[in-house]
């Protein structure tokens, strides 16, 4: 997240900079909307710093967007909207990155699967969660 919001803010900045906003440009410049700008200038700066501190906040959070995406599923699954419900544990499956989240979110994801009544499918999810949280068969 934090390489997304440095891509969209960089050209910011650089504009910025091009535009003499930086801390090198004087008040009282030549022009008066060239005055206006540089106040825009600074609070333009501390936007930046702060978006970027915060990025590198969320960046700290291991699984901020797999919990997120887990609870979206659950509100669709809560809601009967199985299909919706189903991309969004498809994701948690997919970028969750603490063992735990990945588990509920593959364990929702058969559910969804089940009351949409896609029995292959059901089946081969199934047996992956299987192979994947069971590999020994404790639970048979």
């Amino acid at each position: 997240m934090l390489a997304w919001i440095n891509s969209v803010l960089s050209p910011v900045a650089q504009l910025a900079r091009e535009r003499g906003l930086g801390a090198g440009r004087q008040a009282g410049g030549q022009d008066q909307e060239g005055i206006v700008v540089q106040a825009r200038g600074g609070v333009l700066a501390g936007d930046l710093a702060q978006a970027r501190e915060m990025a590198a906040k969320l960046e700290a959070l291991p699984d901020y967007d797999a919990n997120l995406y887990h609870r979206i599923g659950r509100c669709f699954f809560n809601t009967d909207r199985f299909w919706e419900a189903r991309a969004a544990f498809i994701r948690v499956v997919a970028i969750a990155q603490d063992e735990t989240v990945r588990e509920a979110g593959h364990f929702d994801l058969i559910l969804a699967i089940s009351r949409l009544r896609r029995f292959d499918d059901l089946v081969l999810e199934a047996d992956r969660y299987l192979a994947t949280y069971d590999p020994a068969g404790k639970w048979e």
